[in-house]
């Protein structure tokens, strides 16, 4: 609704919610997990990539927060969580890969 309506009452809002996405703690799904990720993360990407690049009201930090989140979920840093080494990194490398490299060239 930012987008079209200029209000910034939406894309604080919208900010509000990726910086809650910010603090995933866990990908569950019972076995379904890179599906169910590919049902939600582009549109994620997606508003996040509008809210990034026509609104300044979402600080640096919590941007790199929510940067690292899409990198690898429940964790804010460079290392792999045990998920990945037990499916081979499934859902990293077929769910996450382009929003990766979509929101990391900035």
């Amino acid at each position: 609704m930012w987008a079209v309506t200029g209000d910034t009452r939406h894309a604080d809002k919208s900010v509000q919610i990726f910086n809650t996405w910010s603090n995933l703690t866990e990908v569950t799904g019972g076995g379904t997990e890179a599906l169910n990720a590919g049902l939600y993360a582009w549109k994620l990407v997606e508003a996040s990539e509008i809210i990034k690049s026509t609104y300044n009201g979402w600080t640096p930090a919590d941007l790199q927060k929510f940067k690292d989140m899409l990198v690898y979920p429940g964790y804010s840093t460079a290392g792999k969580p045990d998920t990945v080494i037990a499916n081979n990194g499934t859902f990293y490398r077929k769910q996450l890969r382009m929003p990766r490299s979509s929101i990391s060239r900035g």
